[in-house]
């Protein structure tokens, strides 16, 4: 199997969870092998360290996008002519932003997908040179399984044409 840097929070509620099992089931079907800091693979340094230790043993990342803070309201860019209030803002945790920053610097393929909700950072459209994409609340419907496999499949596809180059 190919090893993937899978970021993705420790904590899930159980929705959350259920998706990440179906996703993580569609990888393991491409041959691919999701690695994660603190759950596949336990530090002996500090985190940061070691996530930039497993993710130069990956060859493609994948970054999951799961609410871990929820702001019912919010002023972004408080100071400044583009200040604004919002509501009920989902955040991830920051780990993903310094995860996808690493693997984005060692050229891996990305694939990025988020929950309803969660934006900023990596989970801006247009960020990195792939798709964010927006993940179904729980477990996806058929359709919607069917188009995450897809995304999946395209995406397995990039990561072993890395393996074979990088290797």
């Amino acid at each position: 199997m190919i090893p993937i840097f899978l970021s993705t929070p420790n904590a899930l509620s159980d929705p959350q969870g259920t998706l990440k099992g179906f996703i993580v089931e569609l990888v393991r079907a491409e041959n691919l092998e999701p690695r994660t800091v603190g759950i596949t693979d336990m530090p002996t340094s500090h985190p940061l360290k070691e996530a930039a230790i497993l993710a130069r043993a990956c060859y493609g990342g994948l970054i999951l996008g799961f609410e871990q803070c929820h702001s019912e309201t919010a002023v972004q860019k408080r100071g400044t002519h583009r200040e604004k209030s919002v509501q009920g803002m989902l955040h991830p945790t920051p780990w993903n932003h310094l995860e996808a920053g690493m693997l984005f610097a060692l050229k891996m393929p990305l694939l990025v997908m988020r929950q309803t909700g969660v934006e900023g950072g990596i989970f801006d459209p247009g960020v990195s040179d792939g798709f964010v994409i927006t993940l179904p609340t729980g477990h996806p419907s058929e359709q919607e399984g069917r188009n995450i496999s897809s995304v999946i499949k395209g995406w397995a596809s990039e990561v072993a044409k890395s393996y074979r180059h990088w290797g």
